[in-house]
Formats: C-alpha cells, structure tokens, sequence
C-alpha cells in the first residue's frame, strides 16, 4: 500500500490578472497544445479570427497576442487580418507565427505593427522564450544549478 502525501507546492507563479495571452489559431489540436504550452505562463484564451480576436481584446486584460499563420492565411488576406488584430489591441504585445521569409516581407508584416516575428517551424521552448523572456531570464538567474552542470 502507498501512503498518503500532501500535494507538493505549486513550482510555477500562478499567472497575473491582466496578462492573459490571446491566442488567435482555428486548429483545436494546436490550441490544446498551446494552452499547455503556456498554462504556467499566462492565462491563456483563444481566438478562431479577427472578429472573435477583437471581441476578446475589448473586453480589455490582454497583454499579448500570437496569431498563427494558418489562420490569418485561411481568412483571406493575411496582411489586412493581422493589421485588423494589431488595431484592436493598442497596450498589447503582438507576435506572429509566420515560415522563414525574405527581408522586405519581414519589414513588411512589421510594418503592419506587430512586435514580434516569429519563424517557423519553431520549439515549444523557443516559443515560450521569445513571448516570456524576461520570465525566462529571472529562472536563469535563480537557478541553484549551474548551466554547465
């Protein structure tokens, strides 16, 4: 027979109110894999297009947004779809899920107002680095091991 235990403390800071991600992808399998992805991270919410997407951001606690690629292409024009989700979300911070492109292409969806362009394909870990970095630093810097160990 196994004993009873306590449950352990909880590793991870519960995320803060008004720091919720918005996720904007249609794919249910990828939003599964997203929400654990980020689940200790930030309060994760999702959205299946631009209209949904600006619902969400206006009714506020946003701080960032992932569009994914698939989605604003599968809605027509995916340059007017990620312009309509960066004009909605003024205080957030907005990363794009988009394949290797040229330079002019990456000025272009810059250009669009968007924060951040990540290319794919691309880790759950890088991913969870390039949207949470200064979280990521502060776990480097307490870390009681040393990288090299």
């Amino acid at each position: 027979p196994l004993p009873v235990v306590a449950a352990p403390a909880q590793v991870c800071a519960a995320p803060s109110e008004g720091e919720a991600l918005l996720i904007v992808d249609r794919n249910p399998i990828a939003r599964a894999m997203m929400r654990t992805l980020f689940a200790p991270h930030a309060t994760v919410v999702f959205a299946a297009g631009a209209a949904e997407a600006a619902e969400r951001l206006g009714s506020g606690g946003i701080a960032r947004v992932l569009i994914d690629d698939a989605t604003a292409r599968a809605e027509g024009d995916p340059h007017d779809f990620v312009a309509q989700i960066v004009e909605h979300a003024p205080e957030a911070s907005v990363a794009l899920l988009w394949p290797k492109c040229e330079d002019a292409e990456a000025a272009a969806l810059l250009g669009l107002g968007i924060h951040l362009l990540i290319s794919k394909p691309v880790t759950g870990a890088a991913l969870v680095e390039r949207l949470f970095p200064a979280e990521r630093a502060a776990e480097q810097q307490s870390s009681l091991v040393p990288r090299a160990a």
